[in-house]
């Protein structure tokens, strides 16, 4: 095989993994909207009582491996933002979507446009979340 070849070859490989990236990106994104949804209609509907449960705690910890506490951060992401701001952000992570959450949603897009919000650390957003609340008291 020759040089040029070869650089062909990689720059293919290079794109077919960077779609393949994206696709199972966006994957993931979508399910977290859905996992949040789904998460708030077992809580609401006590569902989990079918299932042999004595509370949702118990559900979230024993079936899905994750503490009470992080089902009710999916579960306030979805309800404080909407299913189209989760799907549309989503790539910004459960944590940093449930701070944004407590942010009042006159501000919230103001706060998004003018940080990059991906760019930072939960750390930062926190500390960008505190002060746009003490800002506003």
């Amino acid at each position: 095989m020759n040089e040029l070849t070869e650089i062909k070859d990689k720059q293919v490989e290079a794109q077919e993994l960077d779609q393949l990236i994206k696709i199972h990106a966006n994957m993931a994104w979508q399910n977290l909207m859905e996992s949040a949804r789904c998460l708030k209609q077992m809580r609401d509907t006590k569902l989990y009582l079918e299932l042999g449960y004595e509370s949702f705690g118990d559900y979230s910890q024993q079936s899905l491996n994750i503490k009470e506490r992080q089902a009710y951060t999916y579960i306030s992401a979805y309800e404080n933002l909407g299913e189209r701001f989760l799907q549309s952000n989503a790539n910004l992570g459960i944590t940093k979507l449930a701070l944004l959450a407590a942010v009042p949603p006159l501000e919230r897009d103001d706060v998004i446009q003018k940080n990059d919000i991906a760019g930072m650390t939960v750390e930062q957003v926190k500390a960008l979340v505190a002060e746009n609340n003490n800002k506003g008291e």
